[in-house]
């Protein structure tokens, strides 16, 4: 992989990258200096997914039309492979109340409404990567 000017929120508590550029986004954590005003990625641990679309749904809501209003594509790229985030397989997980099938409706509605793709990796080394090949396909594909 060629290298990537990344771009990482200024919120992005624990970024993935040691080295990019810390501005603050609109939406998303992380982008490329390229791809800024055109596609973003956010990622989610699988307790922040949980906490965004149950007690932060309408903040995480309006990140999406903000996203789609400003003609960013927005894609998640969760920490967790989606049968452990259903299943509750996490840190804390066996604790939350909210039912598996519950969530798996709720990640459905947000995909077909905002058309927002939820990209499931392993864990956080794995969601590392993924991004990077995101960030570095959308590129190649905008340089085409």
């Amino acid at each position: 992989m060629r290298n990537l000017n990344i771009v990482i929120d200024t919120r992005e508590q624990l970024p993935l990258f040691k080295r990019g550029i810390r501005r603050a986004l609109t939406v998303g954590d992380y982008t490329t200096k390229e791809l800024e005003h055109r596609y973003h990625i956010e990622r989610k641990s699988p307790q922040d997914l949980y906490g965004s679309i149950i007690q932060g749904h309408l903040r995480f809501r309006n990140m999406l039309l903000r996203a789609k209003k400003q003609k960013i594509e927005l894609v998640v790229v969760v920490e967790c492979s989606a049968e452990d985030f259903y299943a509750k397989k996490w840190s804390g997980g066996e604790r939350r109340k909210t039912s598996g099938k519950t969530l798996m409706k709720i990640i459905d509605t947000m995909y077909w409404k905002y058309g927002i793709e939820f990209i499931w990796c392993k864990n956080r080394f794995w969601a590392a990567r993924k991004i990077k090949e995101l960030l570095q396909n959308k590129e190649s594909e905008t340089n085409k």
